[in-house]
């Protein structure tokens, strides 16, 4: 899974949802400030607009707007646009929360509507003619195909929302029109110290500072309704290793605020001629804490393709006859770390046996080359002598993988055995159990 001081850093820089797909859509803009530059000084009058602008939030119940939205992180890039209607509450003055929605969005192979009316969920797909509903009754939040659609300011959350951001800079820059509406613009900077979120290698070197996230945000917000129509934000973060800064903006046009919307507009029915279809929670937006996975034990095994630690090409078909175990991965993963002594005794227990075990380098981190010699480095050092295929990234999302370490076992007939996330003590044994039973033959 996501490390804390990850999580703890994106959630904090631009407070996103957490699951976002490895998209590589474009490089980062050209031109950015630079986040490590001397922090300016603060004005007075700059900070109270920023108060102001954050104060006003808290009276908006509801708002439909179209929104694009992107975050860079290296050469990576998710970009995310749809229109957006939603009901807002804000219990006992606490922290806002959706409690209607509805999300049409059509980009690349993604085409429909999603929709919460406070008791059911619904996703209408266009693309494959399809509708799919359900009850939710602890509630529903935007799907992870359209979560990065809905601003998260609406919720009266920012980076300055958290325990120990330091307002650092602020100043006003000119005045401008966006989207027809006359902005007042200020850019301010955030710093942010993560006293207890210490890397596993900087945690071996007392001397070892905190990581501290910086964030310069240029935010234009409207000079009457104090709404935001756009931002662009740029975070580092010291301390952590292989840190690549990242690069947040949006648009938010067609806004109108409070004009209350009809609960039964979010009640959505299945199109004409569309196939009524059984979903999965996730897909709706539901929360679940099961894992879903878009393959199951007795299908066929996804074809694979993928480069090996050798400079060889292993392919599904290049192991059938034989019991396959895949375990992704990644080197900043502490699950996957502990579970991986557990997976050479597998591969050394089977030496000779038709059964070939492989470590699925998965959502690794840094440049291309860093993405080949970290994993290769890392097994050396430990010794683990089982196969090592690197950029797992597309397989693991073509099986659904939300979190790893994730375990795939394949029979000699290329059909699934077992697929299963996270680390367990005795993973090893029950994964040897059904080894043994799949060269049974039972």
């Amino acid at each position: 899974m996501l490390s804390p001081v990850r999580i703890a850093i994106l959630l904090a820089a631009i407070g996103l949802p957490l699951s976002i797909s490895q998209m590589s859509l474009a490089q980062p803009p050209a031109a950015k400030p630079d986040a490590k530059a001397a922090a300016p000084s603060v004005d007075p009058a700059a900070k109270a607009f920023i108060d102001k602008f954050r104060a006003a939030v808290k009276s908006i119940n509801s708002i439909s707007c179209t929104v694009t939205q992107s975050m860079t992180t290296g050469d990576k890039t998710e970009r995310q646009t749809g229109d957006l209607v939603a009901i807002i509450s804000r219990p006992d003055e606490g922290r806002a929360k959706i409690t209607h929605f509805k999300i049409t969005s059509k980009r690349d192979a993604i085409d429909g509507v999603w929709s919460f009316d406070g008791a059911s969920a619904y996703k209408i797909d266009n693309a494959a003619k399809t509708f799919a509903t359900m009850e939710a009754p602890d509630g529903a939040f935007p799907a992870q195909d359209v979560a990065m659609i809905v601003p998260t300011w609406i919720y009266g959350s920012d980076v300055l929302s958290n325990p120990g951001a330091k307002l650092v800079g602020a100043r006003f820059l000119p005045d401008a029109v966006v989207d027809g509406v006359k902005c007042r613009v200020v850019e301010y900077r955030v710093e942010m110290t993560f006293p207890e979120a210490a890397s596993e290698d900087s945690a071996k070197d007392k001397k070892s500072e905190p990581p501290v996230m910086t964030m310069v945000q240029t935010r234009s917000v409207g000079a009457d309704d104090l709404v935001s129509r756009k931002i662009e934000s740029h975070t580092s973060t010291t301390g952590v290793p292989d840190d690549q800064p990242r690069t947040f903006t949006a648009a938010y046009t067609n806004v109108k605020i409070n004009s209350n919307p009809a609960e039964k507009s979010f009640t959505l029915a299945a199109p004409e001629g569309y196939k009524t279809t059984k979903p999965r929670a996730s897909a709706l937006g539901i929360p679940s804490n099961e894992p879903e996975f878009n393959v199951a034990v007795g299908d066929p095994a996804p074809d694979f393709s993928l480069s090996s630690g050798d400079g060889t090409t292993v392919t599904l078909a290049s192991l059938k006859g034989r019991v396959v175990l895949l375990d992704f991965w990644a080197t900043w993963c502490g699950p996957c770390k502990m579970a991986m002594p557990g997976v050479q005794k597998i591969h050394e227990k089977y030496a000779g046996k038709k059964v070939s075990v492989f470590g699925v380098d998965t959502w690794e981190r840094g440049s291309s080359e860093q993405k080949i010699e970290k994993p290769k480095k890392y097994m050396a050092e430990k010794k683990y002598t089982y196969g090592l295929l690197f950029s797992g990234d597309d397989l693991a999302k073509q099986i659904g993988i939300s979190g790893i370490p994730t375990f795939l076992v394949i029979g000699p007939d290329g059909k699934i055995l077992h697929i299963g996330s996270g680390f367990d003590e005795s993973g090893d044994e029950k994964l040897a159990a059904i080894i043994d039973t799949a060269l049974a033959g039972k």
